[in-house]
C-alpha cells in the first residue's frame, strides 16, 4: 500500500511538472481590474466636401421632344481643352463648380419664380 501511495504522489509530481506551475494569487490579487477601452486607430473623414459638379452641356430630344441626355452624350459634353474625358488622369475640372455632397442637379434653376405669389 506504501509503494502504490508513493508511486501516486510521484506521478502528481510529475504531471505539476509537465503542466506548468501553480499560480498563487496574494489576498486581494483576484479582483478584476476596471476594464479601459483601447484608443481606436480609426480616422472620421468628412466625404461631403469639394467635390466637383458640371452639368452635361449638349442635350438631345427624345421622341416625345424632351431633352433627353444619354450617357454618350453627357460624357462627350464634358471634354476638356486638350479632349479628355473627365475620368482621365490630368483631366482639367477648373471649369466646374465645387459643390457639397448631397448636391441637386437642379440648384440653379430649382426656385425660377414659377408658383411664387406675390
Amino acid at each position: 500500500m506504501k509503494r502504490s501511495v508513493s508511486i501516486i504522489c510521484s506521478l502528481v509530481m510529475v504531471l505539476q511538472l509537465l503542466l506548468g506551475t501553480v499560480t498563487v494569487w496574494a489576498e486581494g490579487e483576484m479582483e478584476a481590474e476596471k476594464y479601459t477601452a483601447p484608443e481606436s486607430p480609426a480616422v472620421t473623414y468628412n466625404m461631403n466636401m469639394d467635390w466637383k459638379f458640371t452639368k452635361a452641356k449638349d442635350e438631345t430630344m427624345d421622341k416625345n421632344n424632351n431633352p433627353s441626355f444619354s450617357l454618350e452624350t453627357a460624357t462627350a459634353s464634358v471634354l476638356d481643352a486638350n479632349g479628355k474625358k473627365f475620368y482621365e488622369v490630368d483631366y482639367d475640372d477648373s471649369d466646374w463648380t465645387t459643390v457639397s455632397v448631397p448636391h441637386p442637379v437642379n440648384a440653379e434653376d430649382s426656385f425660377d419664380g414659377v408658383g411664387v405669389v406675390d
